[in-house]
């Protein structure tokens, strides 16, 4: 899975782009360029699918804060996904799914309102160099006037697999006439949709569009705080791991006693009960799409089975005596509490273990049990032994590939560094006002040759000046 981001005058970034592959995706570079900023970036389009968009400026500081330096009127995104392949003219195509959307501040009843002044939803079908657009919904709003145009290939160029969720009893004449009406009466619809995203309103139309907005909804930057994570967990009838470390026990509890139907996310959750409820997406009042918005599902019993044994198994190699984590109920409270046991059967209380222990275990379980498609996670080498920050690697990489998601970290580290591959590492630089980020490295021959040759590695030759993104470059 590859997904390309392109980011115009956000914050400290007036234009660059950021391609990230199912994995391990490393940025690297001095204080200040802007890799915070990056990340930044993924989780405001996150507030802005979860939140609309006037609560993702304002928590992002205001607009003053999220343009680019208040120099720019407009905040641009544009994200695109592999759609897989489908019918053109009869043929097996590989298609793309963009989405592009526009910020800018409208006064609206002397007030002055973020917005998404402009929204594009288009697939593409790719043959050779050339772009055929099969399906485009273009809307601009608070213009001259309010325009939305609608664009789709005809049944004779497209196929019933165009949006995998139509309904394949249907004749394909049917389904293309079907869905231009339904279009048309959302028009007005579309048109008010200022502070939301109509991605939201096409959720039930396929399962690509799905893992588009389940990809951003559902991220999170895991920034885990030790003494979050050692407080006792509340008994709720729902285990989840929070970003800080909040509910660590609660997880550990659940993986014990094997209630893994109990792990899942409350935001998750709370979504699909809404979208189940009110059958928001906008194509459910006729008959053309056979099944309603549903999040792509997994066996929780076979992915959540071997995830404590994995996770006590990291533990012990990498804190000794330490051999085993259990959980077990503070009778003074009734809430739950982390135990780490020893190899010759003592105990250690949470307080009784070192931050870099917690954040350890913290991190493990946000790796095994994998809350979101995207996973941030900033400077990981804070508390963590060298060896751990190695092995972090390692699981990350692993896990992300068995479960087709995207890893993103930021590190200062070349312990980090050295154990990358060149194809993971994503340089950040400053040019002036602009972050912008390059993954030139994974190119450089002569880098290529030197990491050959010679017993140092990627983050040795990163910390010496021989890659760039230093202080002082």
């Amino acid at each position: 899975m590859s997904v390309l981001v392109k980011i115009k005058n956000f914050k400290s970034i007036i234009e660059t782009e950021l391609e990230l592959n199912t994995g391990v995706n490393i940025l690297i570079g001095s204080n200040g360029v802007g890799k915070t900023c990056i990340l930044k970036s993924l989780m405001f389009i996150r507030d802005i699918l979860n939140e609309g968009v006037i609560q993702a400026v304002a928590k992002n500081g205001g607009f003053k804060s999220v343009y680019h330096r208040n120099q720019s009127p407009k905040v641009v995104f544009s994200v695109t996904l592999d759609y897989g392949k489908r019918l053109f003219k009869r043929k097996k195509l590989p298609h793309e799914l963009i989405w592009e959307f526009e910020i800018e501040q409208i006064k609206i009843k002397g007030d002055d309102i973020p917005i998404i002044k402009t929204e594009k939803i288009r697939i593409d079908a790719l043959k050779g160099n050339v772009r055929n657009s099969v399906f485009e919904i273009d809307i601009k709003r608070y213009t001259t006037k309010n325009l939305v145009n609608v664009k789709y290939a005809k049944e004779n160029i497209s196929g019933k697999d165009l949006f995998d969720y139509f309904d394949s009893s249907l004749t394909k004449n049917v389904i293309y006439e079907t869905f231009e009406q339904e279009i048309k009466k959302q028009e007005n619809h579309y048109k008010k949709c200022v502070n939301s995203s109509i991605l939201t309103e096409l959720l039930g139309i396929d399962r690509k569009i799905n893992f588009l907005h389940s990809m951003f909804t559902y991220l999170n930057e895991y920034s885990i705080s030790p003494d979050t994570a050692r407080e006792e967990g509340e008994f709720l009838p729902y285990a989840e791991m929070l970003p800080n470390g909040k509910g660590l026990s609660n997880v550990i509890y659940a993986l014990e006693k094997k209630n893994y139907n109990t792990i899942q996310s409350y935001k998750k959750r709370q979504q699909n009960e809404f979208f189940y409820g009110r059958r928001r997406t906008i194509l459910f009042g006729s008959n053309l799409f056979y099944r309603p918005y549903m999040r792509p599902s997994f066996n929780t019993r076979e992915r959540y089975s071997t995830a404590l044994n994995s996770i006590n198994s990291e533990i012990a190699k990498a804190v000794k005596p330490i051999n085993k984590i259990t959980v077990v109920i503070n009778k003074t409270n009734g809430k739950k509490l982390l135990n780490f046991k020893t190899t010759d059967n003592n105990i250690f209380q949470p307080d009784e273990v070192s931050d870099g222990t917690i954040k350890w275990l913290a991190i493990l379980v946000s790796l095994y049990i994998p809350f979101s498609d995207i996973y941030l996670l900033e400077e990981p080498e804070n508390f963590l032994h060298p060896w751990m920050q190695q092995r972090l690697i390692e699981i990350m990489r692993n896990e992300a590939k068995k479960n087709n998601t995207i890893s993103i970290l930021t590190t200062h580290s070349p312990v980090v560094l050295n154990k990358a591959n060149l194809d993971e590492v994503i340089i950040v630089k400053r040019d002036g006002n602009n972050s912008t980020v390059t993954n030139k490295i994974l190119n450089d021959k002569e880098l290529k040759e030197t990491l050959n040759k010679c017993d140092f590695g990627l983050g040795d030759l990163w910390v010496s000046g021989a890659i760039g993104a230093v202080p002082g470059e």
